[in-house]
């Protein structure tokens, strides 16, 4: 805006001068224009009046006087006529006088019928009488007796131009010869100027009269004239025409009587004269006027451009950005409103200004506190805007980037992939959003990357807007929740398959150890026995891993030292093999609060995954030391205590593309491996609440990381004397067991009756609470009930003894499980029941549970 005010003077004083020069002087000089062809049309119309009326005049007279002279002449042969007595003194008497009143009469004669002269006056002295018979002004009236006017001819009397004017007169003709002089006597008395003329002709172009003498045998030239040719047309017209290279003005009359041609001629520049020197005056007027004009405007312009060219200045410091100046006064009130308008506007940009700087290091401050990377690049392809997570990224100071391209930051397969990014961007008008790998010094990284155009107001492209994130972690862990989830997905699947594997395993277990009971330890069939318990605590083992993935399951926490239970599992696995250990630790370690049996599972996995790293012999270095998480500084991790077990071995390594894939359940390398060693480990940790993660490069080792939960407390030892119940002390108790599995129930109440105890069995909660109410009803109630914790298609020992409770709030309830890593059986007791048997079990483990509860 400021540039334009400053641009304002070049232009200003153009636009003024011209404005005010169109304004006053144009509109003059058209009205001069106007005024000059007005008065120059009306003036023609009043020459063209003036002539017309000339025309008419003369030709009115000469009329008149030929008419009169014609009347009188008539009447004075009616005078004749009537006095035929008169003698030929007394004809001259009437006749002179006549003759003397009427100059235009040149002479009369009075023919016989055979046309000569008989008389004449004034008299034909010293000449011969004429015969006139055969001149038409004699035959004429003298065949058809009316008055005759004859064309011009050369009078016998006068030797000069004339006509005659005959009438029939008794038997023969009267002539009166015209002399033309005295027609031409009264044009003489008529003005036309230097150059103008009037003349008179018959209809043949013979000259009658003329006022000017000197041009009277120019016939030809006259007759030429195209006024005089409209007239002996019998066009009476006023016109302008040209004439052997002259402009003329002319009017013609015609003398009906006659037949005469009256031209009133005047050259045009001549009749013009005056209209001409108005137009000379007008111009000169209007010129002058319009010089004077111009002196004003300059005055004008130097009276308001000397302030504007100080307004021009006020603007400068404006653009200058210097907004403390004062402003003069000036003579205009206008300008003095114009230069406060400019005060007002330079406060204002100050304000506009200051905002614009808050409001621009504000939006600085959002762009430089956006953890995505934003540049926004022109129509050239050049940076404009970038913020610093866009510079961090690249590594480069501000103006390293702002003006350059791709080709200036990247290298050129790089640039060329971008700038045809953004080509397409400004053609289509689409935006695009994509995910960009690219390995850099070994390590991989992928960005998600969102470019759109940008519109101008005109809706243009005028630039692209990009927008970046480093999404390489986010993969890592949307990769681990990925793993999570299949882990899930395998635990459903992995729990009830574990579920019904242990309810057969428990009736196999049975059966088995009830054969063996029942057979001497001498028999053949007792050692097959033993082996056969063997291989099924095998597959007991092998379903406590499957039960690891089961959804819900969860560990049974104690207090564990840690230490302890590391060298145990670690020294035990490492027994055979050729592989060295180096153990470290912190000397005041936490106590962890661990399930102990899953923990051990998990450093079993990791040592014997060691081991199978190096089978040429190397060194497993196991550290451990505790690890405060209380103010969150680890944010993939829990808040709290933990410690932190460290597994290295110096084996070749893992490949990068393996290494997201370790966790997998069933996902291995080795020929032997089953796959779900790293995933039991990863679901433990998982379940209770802590980390592991892996960090491996090849031929470098391999690094496990695991944080487990621990509390600042030490340990207390109790020593603690198990003593073995006696199942007698409760024989002829009533027992009542409730499962699903007929094959179970049938074992249980094998097991049960062989210990002692009166068995009822049921195999859903329905008929469980009836056999219960029933027997509370007989006062026979049951000692205790087993409640299988999972009955498909009904309710399960949870919803079973809350129904029992209702009956009896005093009873003993075990529950027993296949789903071994349910949290009812973490926390049984907080549920109503008194003990816990986990399927598969023996009968000893199951009449011990019985006589322990019903002890209780």
């Amino acid at each position: 805006m400021c540039y334009m005010i400053l641009q304002f003077k070049k232009t200003f004083r153009k636009s003024l001068f011209f404005n005010i020069l169109f304004i006053a002087v144009l509109p003059l000089l058209c009205f001069g224009y106007l005024s000059i062809n007005l008065v120059s049309r009306n003036m023609e119309q009043d020459i063209s009046s003036r002539n017309t009326l000339l025309a008419l005049t003369i030709g009115t007279g000469i009329e008149r006087s030929l008419v009169e002279t014609g009347l009188n002449l008539s009447y004075l042969l009616e005078i004749l006529d009537r006095n035929t007595g008169l003698g030929e003194e007394g004809v001259r008497e009437l006749i002179l006088p006549f003759l003397k009143n009427y100059p235009l009469i040149d002479h009369l004669e009075f023919m016989d019928q055979n046309g000569l002269a008989f008389r004449s006056f004034p008299g034909l002295e010293n000449k011969s009488i004429p015969n006139n018979s055969h001149y038409s002004f004699f035959r004429v009236p003298r065949i058809e007796q009316r008055p005759y006017w004859s064309a011009v001819f050369q009078s016998p009397v006068s030797d000069s131009s004339a006509l005659v004017l005959s009438l029939p007169y008794q038997k023969g003709v009267v002539a009166a010869y015209i002399d033309l002089t005295e027609l031409e006597k009264l044009l003489d008395h008529v003005s036309m100027n230097y150059t103008g003329f009037i003349v008179v002709s018959d209809q043949e172009g013979n000259i009658i009269a003329w006022n000017e003498k000197s041009m009277t045998l120019e016939r030809d030239k006259l007759i030429q004239h195209e006024i005089m040719q409209y007239g002996l047309g019998g066009v009476q017209k006023t016109m302008r025409y040209r004439d052997s290279d002259e402009e003329y003005f002319g009017s013609s009359y015609i003398l009906k009587n006659v037949q005469w041609v009256i031209a009133v001629v005047q050259p045009a520049a001549e009749a013009f004269h005056s209209i001409s020197k108005m137009r000379t005056i007008l111009l000169f007027g209007i010129f002058s006027v319009a010089i004077l004009a111009i002196i004003l405007v300059v005055l004008i312009l130097s009276k308001i451009l000397i302030p504007l060219k100080r307004i021009s200045g006020y603007a400068k410091q404006i653009t200058a950005g210097d907004y403390d100046f004062h402003f003069q006064k000036e003579s205009y009130e206008e300008l003095n409103k114009l230069t406060g308008a400019f005060n007002t506007m330079a406060t204002a940009i100050l304000n506009r200004e200051e905002s614009l700087f808050i409001s621009e290091k504000r939006l600085r401050t959002l762009l430089d506190n956006l953890t995505q990377c934003v540049f926004y690049k022109n129509q050239n392809f050049e940076y404009s805007i970038c913020n610093e997570s866009f510079l961090r990224d690249l590594g480069m100071e501000q103006e390293m980037v702002l003006g350059k391209t791709d080709y200036d930051l990247f290298d050129l397969k790089t640039a060329d992939q971008k700038r045809a990014l953004d080509e397409y961007i400004l053609r289509t008008g689409k935006v695009l959003e994509f995910d960009d790998t690219n390995c850099v010094e070994g390590r991989t990284y992928t960005k998600h990357i969102i470019k759109s155009p940008v519109r101008d107001e005109k809706d243009d492209f005028i630039g692209v807007l990009g927008m970046y994130t480093d999404i390489t972690e986010r993969l890592k862990l949307e990769e681990q929740l990925w793993n999570l989830q299949k882990i899930e997905a395998l635990g459903q699947l992995a729990g009830g398959i574990a579920h019904d594997f242990n309810n057969i395993m428990t009736g196999v277990f049975g059966y088995v150890e009830l054969a063996e009971m029942n057979l001497a330890d001498d028999h053949p069939a007792s050692l097959l026995l033993k082996k056969a318990k063997v291989n099924m605590d095998r597959a007991t083992s092998l379903s406590g891993k499957l039960l690891t993935f089961a959804k819900g399951g969860e560990p049974l926490l104690g207090d564990v030292s840690l230490e302890y239970l590391l060298k145990e599992v670690i020294v035990f696995d490492l027994s055979g093999s050729s592989v060295n250990l180096e153990y470290q630790n912190d000397t005041d370690l936490w106590t962890a609060v661990i399930d102990k049996v899953q923990i051990q599972q998990v450093f079993s996995n990791l040592t014997i995954n060691a081991v199978q790293a190096m089978p040429n012999g190397g060194t497993l270095s196991v550290s451990v030391q505790n690890f405060d998480n209380s103010r969150g500084g680890m944010k993939k991790l829990e808040s709290g205590k933990f410690l932190h077990v460290l597994f290295r071995d110096n084996g070749p390594g893992i490949p990068n593309d393996l290494q997201q894939k370790v966790f997998d359940p069933y996902f291995t390398t080795k020929s032997k491996g089953n796959g779900l060693g790293l995933a039991t480990v990863f679901s433990i940790v998982k379940r209770h609440h802590g980390l592991i993660t892996l960090s491996s490069k090849p031929g470098q080792g391999t690094e496990f990381s695991l944080f487990l939960p621990a509390k600042d407390q030490a340990i207390h030892k109790k020593v603690e004397r198990k003593i073995p119940p006696d199942f007698r002390d409760h024989t002829f108790s009533r027992i009542l067991v409730v499962d699903n599995e007929k094959t179970i129930l049938i074992l249980l109440e094998y097991i049960l009756k062989s210990g002692g105890y009166q068995v009822d069995t049921a195999d859903n909660g329905r008929d469980a609470v009836a056999l219960y109410g029933e027997a509370m009803a007989q006062s026979m109630g049951y000692d205790a009930v087993i409640l299988d914790l999972t009955i498909p298609g009904g309710a399960g020992g949870v919803e079973i003894l809350k129904n029992l409770l209702t009956l009896d709030p005093g009873i003993k309830a075990i529950v027993s499980s296949g789903y071994a890593e349910d949290p009812v059986l973490a926390n049984y007791d907080k549920y109503g029941f008194k003990g816990i048997v986990k399927k598969p079990y023996t009968a000893e483990k199951l009449l011990s549970v019985v006589a322990s509860v019903l002890k209780s």
